[in-house]
């Protein structure tokens, strides 16, 4: 039996804990005790041969590793949910809210509107687009609707992971929800920082994505 200890991060941390579980699910053939209730997830988490086996994950870990990526890539068609295609672009901007947003902007940890500005240039489509963001609010989204055409996507944050992964045009910010949403779904043209450009403050988990254009 595989016992999940999550650590006290957001839905972005807290996915790569539970599908890290699935995969050591699949690897030992031991069923989860708790699984994360989540639409993302297609795998069948049932009584298997070796459930007598223990094993713990660690709550001060996130996992966030190319290894642990490797095994969500060999296990991709058992674990995840795959959503159809749709033309069009998706731009997520992680832009943070009160200390958050002193620690991600003013600390150089996230794009600015810049980088948006740029990807959005190279991007050819007729069916206009979203944007999503954890500060909907903010000048940097007024300004790239009104510029670009965007509509901003409301939505719970598995919503919003659900959706925004559907496109094939996807352009992100920085951290695991941004990730996710590039992760999962359409992988035709994933535009994603370049981490060696900012300052480290999660696991290497764009470096080893080698289809994503890092920019």
């Amino acid at each position: 039996m595989i016992k999940i200890n999550h650590n006290p991060g957001r839905l972005g941390n807290n996915l790569f804990t539970h599908f890290y579980a699935c995969a050591l699910s699949i690897e030992n053939q031991c069923k989860i005790e708790n699984p994360l209730d989540t639409k993302i997830s297609i795998y069948e988490n049932k009584d298997q041969e070796n459930d007598q086996l223990s094993i713990e994950t660690d709550s001060s870990c996130y996992y966030q590793e190319q290894s642990v990526v490797e095994k969500f890539e060999r296990h991709k068609a058992r674990l995840f949910l795959k959503p159809e295609e749709r033309d069009g672009v998706f731009v997520h901007v992680r832009i943070g809210v009160g200390k958050d947003c002193k620690y991600l902007i003013n600390g150089g940890r996230v794009p600015t509107i810049e980088y948006y500005r740029q990807q959005l240039k190279k991007i050819t489509t007729n069916n206009g687009g979203y944007i999503s963001s954890d500060w909907p609010g903010h000048g940097w989204i007024v300004e790239l609707c009104e510029e670009f055409g965007l509509k901003v996507y409301r939505g719970e944050p598995e919503e919003t992971i659900i959706f925004g992964s559907q496109f094939k045009n996807k352009i992100l910010s920085l951290g695991t929800f941004s990730w996710w949403i590039g992760f999962l779904g359409s992988q035709n043209n994933v535009l994603c920082p370049n981490p060696n450009n900012y300052p480290r403050w999660h696991g290497p988990i764009f470096d080893c994505m080698d289809d994503w254009s890092k920019v």
